[in-house]
């Protein structure tokens, strides 16, 4: 998951959103598909991931939402973003099938 992680950042600096003006960026929970709700923190986990890793590459400062709301429209992600004066939010989801996890994301 690093690897895909690590992706998505080099994905925002190569898209050229990545500038010094709007570094701060909000990860949101992700939703999580096809689990039942006691198995929802996994969508947490995956936005503290991208918190931790984002924060690491020294490039990017990401704030974690605090909100128990899964956010699932640009509109909702957007005022969330500006509310936490942030310029980008990423959002997505995560879809269990057995041992895998696929994730998908949107900046």
């Amino acid at each position: 998951m690093k690897t895909t992680l690590l992706a998505l950042a080099a994905a925002l600096a190569l898209a050229g959103t990545a500038r010094a003006d709007d570094t701060r960026v909000l990860v949101l929970p992700f939703n999580v598909l096809n689990v039942p709700e006691s198995q929802q923190w996994i969508g947490k986990g995956v936005a503290e991931n991208i918190v931790a890793d984002l924060g690491r590459s020294g490039d990017m400062f990401p704030v974690s939402f605090q909100g128990a709301v899964i956010v699932e429209d640009n509109a909702t992600a957007a005022r969330l973003a500006r509310n936490a004066q942030t310029s980008l939010a990423i959002r997505g989801t995560a879809q269990v099938v057995g041992n895998d996890v696929r994730l998908t994301a949107q900046i």
